[in-house]
């Protein structure tokens, strides 16, 4: 595997920095359409600022969340790596049922999070997902299920 924990965070900081351009210029046009909409005394049917005005509102609370997810990701004390899963692994698993491999980068935060790294698709897991719980602290080569699930995975390799 070609991927190690520095490669990942810029990755995943540099996806994350557009995708918090791409939500700040809408929040630019949010508040904007709320100056620019007809006030109570132009028209009482027209909802067009209050619904921009809550669009702002949701579309500040995610740049809030992505600004501190950068933070967070690039700020954090990862353990040192010791050949077993650890916060900031990047480990690969082999689905055993059906023969499949994925990547995933434990991070603190932004999971679901999909990125191409070297032409490597990298999903973003964090501590709390089932999946995580069930390989934190196992070596490579080493199966496991996860609870309430019928499939069983293999630790291919940890970067």
């Amino acid at each position: 595997m070609n991927l190690n924990r520095k490669t990942v965070v810029k990755g995943l900081v540099g996806v994350l920095e557009e995708e918090l351009e791409n939500l700040k210029e809408s929040f630019n046009f949010s508040r904007q359409t709320v100056i620019d909409a007809p006030g109570a005394m132009q028209s009482q049917h027209d909802t067009t600022g209050k619904e921009a005005s809550w669009l702002a509102d949701g579309t500040a609370t995610r740049i809030g969340e992505i600004e501190q997810a950068i933070y967070d990701i690039q700020n954090i004390n990862y353990p040192e790596p010791n050949g077993r899963v650890l916060l900031g692994s990047v480990v690969m698993l082999k689905n055993l049922n059906n023969d499949l491999q994925a990547h995933y980068f434990i991070g603190p935060s932004e999971g679901g999070t999909t990125v191409d790294i070297n032409g490597i698709e990298l999903t973003i897991i964090t501590p709390v997902a089932p999946i995580t719980q069930a390989m934190f602290g196992k070596y490579p080569g080493e199966e496991f299920e996860i609870p309430g699930k019928d499939v069983k995975y293999k630790i291919e390799d940890i970067g």
